[in-house]
């Protein structure tokens, strides 16, 4: 990391933007793992550092495609195991419990719905779409997460 030893002010700038980064997927592993209040304590940590909501959007967007697209070969009768060897990208074992744990908490129809509950939020972060994206960000995080919520979406 450091050059010859010699820590700097870039350096440690460096530092710090490279575990923000990484801690948008600890926000989708929490997600995955159901743990909604510490997804939402991270997702506020995020907007915090000056994350951006495309890039968060992305993270949980990249989780949710993956979700659907199992979740429906899971309802299909295709075995858990051959639903994760054929992903693409591919699941790596480690991730294979919170992917596993995730795909119980909703059916392939829900998963869908919370995928076009994410492109809602992407137009209102391009200004598309009335609401707050931060709000929404939540709200789709919380949901993954197997909250129930009464609060209207946007």
């Amino acid at each position: 990391m450091a050059e010859e030893g010699q820590i700097t002010v870039e350096t440690v700038q460096a530092a710090v933007a490279d575990s923000a980064r990484f801690d948008v997927f600890g926000l989708t592993d929490a997600v995955l793992n159901g743990e909604a209040a510490h997804a939402l304590r991270m997702l506020e940590g995020l907007r915090g550092e000056g994350v951006e909501t495309p890039v968060i959007l992305w993270a949980l967007t990249r989780e949710l495609r993956a979700l659907a697209n199992m979740s429906q070969q899971f309802s299909q009768g295709v075995p858990l195991d051959k639903v994760f060897s054929s992903a693409r990208p591919p699941i790596w074992d480690k991730r294979k419990p919170l992917m596993s744990k995730a795909l119980q908490r909703h059916s392939a129809k829900r998963w869908s719905q919370l995928l076009m509950d994410a492109q809602r939020i992407d137009a209102q972060i391009k200004g598309q779409a009335p609401g707050s994206p931060w709000s929404s960000l939540s709200r789709l995080a919380l949901l993954m997460a197997g909250q129930r919520l009464a609060l209207p979406a946007g």
